[in-house]
């Protein structure tokens, strides 16, 4: 994992993140404790940080290579927390809600459990319950705004378990909902096609997108997912986005195709 850490003000970061694309995290932190534990003597500075808390790399950045790389590979492996703990919450990491959670309960109801890890398996549920009622309330704003194929792949995997999840009955109400609408099928053929388009977005690839919502709204015109793709294709094209080009500076600061790369759409 990587975290970026700093001390300048927030408007200064938040330009650098936008300017740059970062997608890790930045920290501010203006104690300087975190750099002196890091033994920061020049900026910038990449430091390596084992799960035991050990320091195990403070230098220069520069690439992936050299001290920096040979320190990744000597750091110690390992889980933050207990391997039983660990275990069971790489389920639900994988999707598997159902194992993921049913193992955790396990391990609580078990009076063979350590203190320590029963701390751990304690905290894991609590979010893990809270992850599931935050999940169920995207989906429910998914459909909402009739992206019913993207509700459908929140809730599958908390409705295929072998044993039910404490939640499962709100996830099912919200399907009954979705496969009562009449046009159920088309909203989730269109659905996936839309979800391409979603993809296509999150890359910037925005003239891809556009064609992908296109060819939503206009396959599945009467849909509420058509409508949706519709909302989404006037958006990129009004703001001048298809043929954005992230690697072009000129794009990234005016932040919509610079006139080199502007793709000319219809709707």
């Amino acid at each position: 994992m990587i975290i970026g850490v700093t001390d300048e003000a927030p408007e200064l970061v938040d330009q650098w993140v936008q300017d740059y694309e970062v997608e890790y995290p930045v920290v501010i932190l203006k104690d300087g404790a975190f750099e002196k534990t890091l033994g920061v003597q020049f900026f910038p500075t990449a430091a390596v940080m084992a799960p035991d808390n050990e320091v195990v790399y403070s230098g220069s950045a520069g690439s992936y290579s050299g001290p920096l790389k040979k320190a990744m590979g000597k750091a110690k492996k390992g889980s933050l927390w207990p391997k039983s703990v660990d275990k069971a919450f790489s389920k639900w990491q994988a999707g598997d809600p159902g194992q993921g959670y049913h193992a955790i309960t396990k391990l609580l109801d078990s009076k063979n459990t350590k203190d320590n890890d029963r701390y751990w398996a304690d905290k894991f549920k609590v979010y893990m319950e809270a992850e599931a009622d935050r999940i169920l309330k995207e989906s429910r704003k998914f459909v909402d705004d009739g992206l019913f194929y993207q509700a459908t792949l929140n809730t599958e995997s908390h409705l295929d378990t072998k044993e039910p999840l404490p939640w499962a009955e709100g996830f099912q109400k919200l399907v009954d909902e979705m496969e009562s609408d009449p046009l159920y099928s088309k909203e989730i053929s269109g659905g996936k096609i839309h979800a391409k388009g979603l993809i296509a977005d999150q890359e910037r690839a925005y003239l891809d997108a556009f064609k992908a919502y296109k060819g939503v709204y206009k396959k599945y015109p009467n849909t509420r997912i058509g409508a949706a793709s519709l909302t989404r294709a006037t958006e990129i094209k009004e703001k001048g986005l298809p043929g954005y080009e992230p690697s072009c500076r000129h794009c990234r600061q005016a932040k919509r195709a610079c006139a080199k790369h502007l793709v000319k759409v219809k709707i």
